[in-house]
């Protein structure tokens, strides 16, 4: 068959060695460094969240002496890792410094009369242009550093960066990642169920936050696992950034009752805490609570199964297998 001229290959460690195992066989051209979170995923595997980011790194030391090594220059820990290669460095970010350095970073709206979410939108500024990205489907920081690692690459192999902006405005988002799904009753999902950790949760949290809409902010959030030692503070402070920002929060998972916990310290009421032990019964409550106009944000670990709560609130069940992670063959039924 034929063979593709690009491999665009995710290598996160889940253990200790497995970069290193990685290493070994895969030479990349370039690598990007995404984030060092300061509670990663997984850390509950290894001796110290250190651990886990030294792991990850391992790549940067095994990229080609005429590639390239892309770093996130908003993360000191990921630009420390500069020091580890010969590579050529291109760096992203949002302010000045970096290479490709993003401004203005908004939700995009769209609509006459009323205002919908579709997307985001930031300003690109490298040398001495500045370009539009737009990104439809999703909201959040997350896919804009993703664009923006994209266009860091793109623009060091001397690709056209307004193509690749281009590109991008019509790229569909991957299920269950930050993903803009109408809900019942003319609400709109927020459907971040793929995974969770402390980092991506705290991202998805502040897209909530920042939305413009005419309902209620409401979030349900699942158990964030293998955390380890971190588990019970994690949950306890991502339940203080959710008790601020939610009108209504519903947890999913024996962890998550940290959540609850935390959200009920920083000021949310009881009465609007709703605490489950599975992803479905927690989304047939949802699909009671909700009103026109709410935003529900859906997110926890791959074990709580949080995609069965969206599809318990999403407007066109029948479209699961398109919208939906883990909607194939092996999960189902799971």
């Amino acid at each position: 068959k034929p063979y593709p001229e690009w491999l665009v290959l995710e290598v996160g460690s889940d253990r200790p060695e497995d970069i290193r195992k990685v290493a070994k066989w895969i030479k990349p051209d370039a690598n990007i460094i995404t984030a060092f979170p300061k509670i990663p995923v997984h850390v509950e595997f290894f001796s110290s969240p250190k651990a886990v980011n030294e792991e990850d790194s391992a790549l940067a030391r095994v990229v080609k002496e005429d590639g390239f090594l892309v770093l996130n220059y908003d993360d000191p820990e990921v630009m420390a890792v500069k020091s580890k290669t010969k590579a050529r460095i291109a760096t992203y970010g949002f302010g000045e410094g970096a290479d490709i350095a993003g401004f203005y970073p908004a939700a995009l709206y769209e609509g006459e009369e009323i205002k919908k979410p579709v997307g985001v939108t930031f300003k690109a500024n490298y040398e001495s242009t500045s370009i539009p990205v737009r990104i439809y489907g999703v909201l959040g920081k997350s896919p804009m550093y993703s664009a923006l690692a994209a266009l860091s690459l793109g623009k060091a192999l001397g690709l056209n960066v307004i193509t690749i902006a281009e590109a991008l405005s019509g790229e569909e988002t991957p299920p269950g990642r930050l993903r803009l799904i109408p809900g019942v009753k003319d609400s709109l999902i927020i459907d971040d169920s793929y995974n969770s950790s402390p980092a991506a949760a705290e991202v998805a949290l502040s897209a909530l936050e920042e939305l413009a809409v005419p309902g209620r902010k409401i979030a349900a959030l699942g158990d964030m696992l293998e955390l380890g030692k971190y588990s019970i503070d994690e949950h306890k402070r991502i339940g203080e950034i959710a008790g601020k920002v939610c009108d209504i929060l519903i947890t999913v998972g024996v962890r998550a009752r940290g959540i609850a916990e935390g959200a009920l310290d920083a000021g949310l009421k009881e009465k609007n805490i709703f605490q489950f032990e599975d992803s479905v019964l927690a989304g047939k409550h949802l699909e009671s609570l909700i009103k026109q106009g709410d935003a529900v944000l859906i997110k926890g670990s791959q074990g709580t199964r949080m995609e069965r709560a969206v599809l318990e609130v999403m407007l066109h069940p029948e479209d699961k297998e398109k919208l939906l992670c883990r909607q194939g063959e092996g999960w189902v039924g799971r």
